[in-house]
């Protein structure tokens, strides 16, 4: 009899980390999206995390099935069993992650950072300000980046020492901090780190001296947008973040112009807010691969929807549910008619103030405010940025967070 309920309770708990696993790639799916919106997001949210208190519920056994994921293979899979470590708090849990993490590969570092920032175990947290400390810097990078995501206080020395730790991963992970934090006193650390010689420092120092109201970040990311340069994505996100305007001309007509441009050159017209930049879309919209971000980037820019105006076709319903919460592909995204798109064009061009716009009004807080609470994930995480950039005294609430 007991070894018969033992099995029941091990298949429910085999499928609560089943579940929670797929939900929670799901979700960081969802988080780059520019369908899935924050109802649908947020379904997704309650749904895992029913299934992890399913597993808190389970204990200890729970824990003894789920540790081995803590070795991966995925990050999804290695988040939801270091979650559970976290959520029965006590040492021996919590010094298993401390094991883990030391010379981690990215998936398994990935998946418990992920764990330590969304806990709400006062043990797990504890054990952050002690890590920064830590010999093995996975610990001390997953600590600063825990603690910053979470806006715990670090110690500005501390912080200091971390910028220039001799791992890439420790100061990748510490300028990130300082742009979460808004810790103006560092610019002069970040504007080092512009040189690094890891690409990944030097994205990250200049995403967060962005946030920290750095004056030289756009002139550098403009450099950055033509060198071809594998930050030259970021460097166009960055510019459309920053309206910077008098770079139509010099950096996004030349790269818009290309057969293939970047992605993130097409998509950061919608932040730019450049209604006379718009016309540069045109070639793009009839190009498959293209297309969808076209229609992103309009909708954003003139607060239109261009599927109720017949002027982009809808994409077709997902056979499966389950397809709402797999990533969203560009083929995914409603696809404009070029002929009607250039008529609408024409006349809004015409019509438009040449200030900076977001949804069809002045840019400004307020039709940012309006994208955070009604837009799709993609363009919430924009909006959150660029709102911080607007209130430089105000605390930078990143969408990634679970509740938000």
């Amino acid at each position: 009899m007991y070894m018969a309920q033992a099995e029941i309770i091990s298949d429910v708990i085999e499928e609560h980390f089943d579940e929670a696993a797929f939900l929670y790639q799901s979700r960081l799916q969802a988080l780059a999206s520019h369908r899935i919106g924050l109802s649908a997001f947020r379904r997704i949210e309650q749904r895992l995390l029913a299934h992890l208190d399913g597993l808190l519920v389970g204990g200890e056994m729970a824990w003894r099935l789920v540790e081995p994921n803590l070795q991966g293979p995925t990050r999804a899979a290695v988040a939801i069993a270091a979650y559970v470590a976290c959520g029965l708090g006590e040492d021996p849990y919590i010094e298993q992650l401390y094991a883990v993490l030391r010379d981690a590969p990215s998936p398994i570092f990935c998946g418990v950072r992920d764990a330590l920032r969304h806990t709400s175990s006062h043990d797990a947290v504890d054990s952050l300000s002690r890590w920064l400390y830590a010999a093995h810097p996975s610990l001390r990078a997953a600590a600063v980046d825990a603690l910053s995501f979470r806006r715990a206080e670090i110690p500005l020395n501390v912080l200091t020492q971390l910028l220039a730790d001799h791992s890439e991963l420790v100061r990748q992970s510490a300028a990130q901090a300082v742009g979460r934090l808004r810790l103006r006193s560092l610019t002069p650390r970040l504007r080092e780190l512009f040189d690094d010689k890891e690409s990944a420092v030097r994205d990250s120092a200049l995403e967060a001296a962005a946030l920290v109201g750095e004056p030289s970040v756009g002139e550098r990311c403009k450099r950055l947008a033509v060198s071809g340069d594998q930050s030259a994505g970021l460097a166009f996100t960055l510019l459309g973040r920053l309206g910077e305007a008098s770079a139509v001309s010099e950096v996004f007509a030349p790269e818009l112009a290309k057969v293939e441009p970047l992605r993130e050159a097409v998509l950061a017209l919608g932040p730019l807010g450049d209604a006379q930049a718009l016309p540069l879309l045109l070639p793009l919209a009839e190009k498959r691969t293209y297309a969808g971000l076209v229609t992103v980037v309009t909708e954003r820019l003139l607060g239109v929807d261009l599927v109720a105006r017949k002027i982009a076709a809808p994409p077709p319903p997902p056979q499966d549910p389950r397809d709402e919460l797999d990533e969203i592909s560009v083929e995914g995204l409603p696809i404009c008619e070029p002929r009607k798109l250039a008529e609408l064009l024409t006349a809004e061009c015409a019509r438009l103030p040449k200030s900076r716009l977001c949804l069809g009004t002045a840019y400004g807080p307020e039709p940012l405010t309006q994208l955070i609470s009604q837009g799709p994930m993609a363009q919430r995480t924009s909006a959150a940025f660029e709102l911080a950039l607007q209130r430089p005294e105000a605390p930078y609430q990143e969408m990634h967070q679970i509740g938000l």
